[in-house]
């Protein structure tokens, strides 16, 4: 029997969805948290063998995943939407998901899938659309290494989207030593870009409700 806990609304698309599948003979639904707060404690709890939930709660999800320390095996988690279109895949990999499945159609053929998922059968890389693209799972689901309260400085003026000159500007600092900055921070993280740098820190100052 396959333990499965939803989060997020109750009505709707997804509230619809999640009923479904609660009458499914393969799956024992553990319950619906709609609050973030209640979400966190079910996944630490590691009761349960995926987490489903749409895909507008993807920040909440990756938010509670960067921060919780979460007890091994983790659940699989698994984006939920009318239909799975590419933007939808690369934003669930770069949250680090695992999984994604679509409220259209037959709930035995998403109940299925997810079976897949949690047995690592399947991932957001089998995806056909997903083919030929550089993406790094969990690209989003992590935590900044900083070495200190300059490069902390650097981080958030690349994530506002400021220039190397205008951030030589605000820093007082050289533009040949802000690149060199951006450099060892990118090289630090293993990141490619300056863009990759820009996003994960904008995500990071993301602060979902937690009520």
């Amino acid at each position: 029997m396959l333990r499965i806990q939803a989060a997020g609304p109750t009505a709707g698309q997804f509230g619809s969805f999640v009923r479904n599948v609660d009458s499914h003979t393969s799956v024992e639904l553990t319950g619906l948290s709609s609050t973030a707060t209640h979400t966190a404690e079910i996944l630490k709890s590691g009761n349960i063998d995926a987490l489903i939930f749409p895909f507008e709660w993807a920040d909440v999800v990756r938010t509670l995943e960067v921060s919780r320390g979460a007890p091994k095996p983790d659940p699989a988690l698994i984006v939920v939407a009318e239909r799975l279109s590419p933007p939808i895949l690369v934003r669930s990999l770069a949250c680090g998901f695992d999984g994604a499945v679509e409220t259209q159609g037959d709930v035995d053929h998403a109940v299925q899938k997810i079976h897949k998922v949690v047995a690592g059968d399947w991932t957001l890389e089998s995806e056909p659309s997903m083919a030929g693209l550089d993406l790094r799972r969990g690209l989003l689901a992590r935590e900044l290494i900083i070495e200190d309260i300059n490069d902390r400085h650097i981080a958030d003026l690349v994530g506002t989207g400021l220039t190397d000159d205008d951030i030589a500007l605000v820093m007082g600092w050289s533009i040949q030593k802000v690149r060199n900055r951006i450099e060892n921070l990118l090289a630090t993280n293993e990141l490619a870009y300056r863009t990759q740098l820009a996003v994960i820190r904008a995500s990071l100052l993301k602060v979902p409700d937690f009520s």
